[in-house]
Formats: structure tokens, sequence, C-alpha cells
């Protein structure tokens, strides 16, 4: 605070203005969805750096650094935390309550197959990677999908793994899921949600698709069914066998047979159904010969 010219009623120092413009947005952020409530639990959980660039405010009072006002320096430090702050937050720092959300399974040795559910209001993203079973990070942006959690049911070398929201945690909520997926077992996968998923790599037993969404298949030795309920784009691999039973729009060198259209490649390999009222189109980019 600084007095007036005449000595009048203290106000904020101009160079606070944008530090405090800075936490006031990120408050409008986080009520208009923009930003994670998650938020709110690691600006708390920086007490500590708050309070201490409160003594420093405190400190600086008056001081003068050659002719340099000190508390004229002040709102520099606390725009660098408030901006390192926000970087943390969407990055995932451990040193934030936020970063908790992270789940991370079990080694993948021993198992065979694994039939995965996860079924999300938000964004789903799905790929390969990673030296564990799997790995659920949220995507750290506004949205009312809370935070994984896994139940594990095993038998064998099966497993049926269910991904949820956690509904003990109101506050760890984000706009989705980010999931990495070991590629030692084989993978049957049930999926709803705002979907983007890169399953090359990846063994694949089926797959069974409802929200929207882009989907790319790998490829497959045998029969391989791809059931879609809503909007989708399925990338199938070029030179694939592929079979799509339903209404949907294909490539243009796809052939038209009784339950729907076939690719110029014939086999066993991905048959997509797509079901009453589903919006599908399949792309099978071809590859440019060397």
């Amino acid at each position: 605070m600084t007095r007036g010219p005449r000595g009048g009623i203290s106000r904020v120092p101009r160079l606070w203005m944008l530090p405090l413009g800075v936490l006031a947005g990120l408050a409008v952020s986080v009520a208009a969805g923009v930003t994670s409530r998650a938020l709110i639990l690691d600006l708390v959980a920086w007490w500590p750096v708050w309070a201490g660039l409160a003594v420093v405010v405190w400190w600086a009072r008056g001081r003068l650094w050659g002719a340099v006002r000190v508390s004229g320096l002040v709102p520099v430090l606390g725009l660098a935390l408030v901006v390192g702050f926000l970087i943390g937050h969407i990055q995932g720092w451990t040193a934030m309550p936020s970063a908790g959300g992270v789940l991370v399974g079990p080694e993948p040795e021993g198992l065979e197959t694994v039939d995965l559910q996860a079924l999300i209001p938000g964004e789903l993203r799905v790929s390969m990677g990673g030296d564990f079973l799997y790995l659920v990070t949220p995507v750290r942006w506004g949205g009312e999908v809370g935070a994984a959690e896994g139940i594990e049911e095993t038998s064998g070398v099966a497993m049926r793994l269910t991904l949820r929201p956690d509904p003990d945690k109101p506050m760890m909520v984000f706009a989705g899921w980010d999931i990495l997926l070991s590629g030692v077992p084989a993978w049957r996968l049930d999926l709803e949600g705002q979907v983007t998923a890169d399953l090359t790599g990846l063994r694949v037993t089926g797959v069974d698709l409802a929200g929207s969404g882009r989907v790319r298949l790998g490829g497959v030795a045998s029969e391989t069914i791809v059931r879609v309920e809503g909007t989708y784009t399925i990338e199938v691999p070029s030179g694939q066998p592929a079979r799509l039973v339903g209404q949907a729009t294909v490539p243009g060198d796809w052939i038209a047979d009784d339950e729907g259209w076939r690719s110029p490649v014939v086999g066993r390999g991905w048959v997509v159904e797509a079901g009453g009222g589903a919006r599908v189109v399949v792309e099978q980019p071809q590859v440019d010969s060397p």
C-alpha cells in the first residue's frame, strides 16, 4: 500500500495490479470451467510461498537499493511467483496436490489379456506407451471428469480393468484422461467420451466405441470387431482387409456388398459395425510407394 501525495488514503501500487490481475483471471477461469477446480487446492497448498511474499512486502517498505525503491521490485517478484505457480499447475509439478491425480497400474508381466472399460463425459486419449500396464494422467484443464481410479479383477492371466472417476475427490476434476497402455497383453477396449485413440502397436481383440472422436487402428491377423455408437472417424491401415457393416462414408475404392462395404483387399481383418444412428467415416490412407 502507498500513501497519496497529500497523505490521503492508502491504495494498491500500480505495479501490483498485474500479479493481482493474473490471480483474479485465474479465479474467473476456474469459475468459467476453463481451468480445473484442482487449481484451488494447489493455490492453498502454496500458502508458505504467499506468506513469504507478504513478509518480503512488509520488509521492503521504505527501503532503498541505491536509488531504487525495493518496494517497487517486489511486485515483479510477485508476478514471477504467480506465473511459476500457473506453470507448475498445468505441468503437474509434484509440489502440487493436483499431481496426485495420476494413476499408475501394475507391471504387465504375467498378463495375456486385459478387458478395459473407460467411460467418461470428457476427453479420452488412448495410446501405447510406458513401462506399466497402464498410466492415466488427467488432461489438466477445466471439466467435470474426476481423477481416475482403477478397479482390477484378475483371474489367472486375464484381467478386467475398469477406470472410473473417483467420487471421493470433488475438487480433483479435469477435462478428461490421457491413458497409456502396455504393448505386452492383448486388449479389448470399451471406450466412451471425446475419444482420440491411436491403437497402432497394441494387440487389440475388439473395440466398443460410444460418444465421438477419431480412432486409428493397427494391423490384425484375424477378424476383429469394432462396434460404433456415436460419431467417429475410423482409420484403417493401408492394405489391411476390412469390412463395414451398416451405413457409413467409406473410401472411394471400397466395394458395396450385402452388409455394407468392404475394402479391395480380401481377407480376415477389421469389421466395423455401425450401430443404428451412428455416423461413421472410414479412412484408409494409401501409402505411396518409394
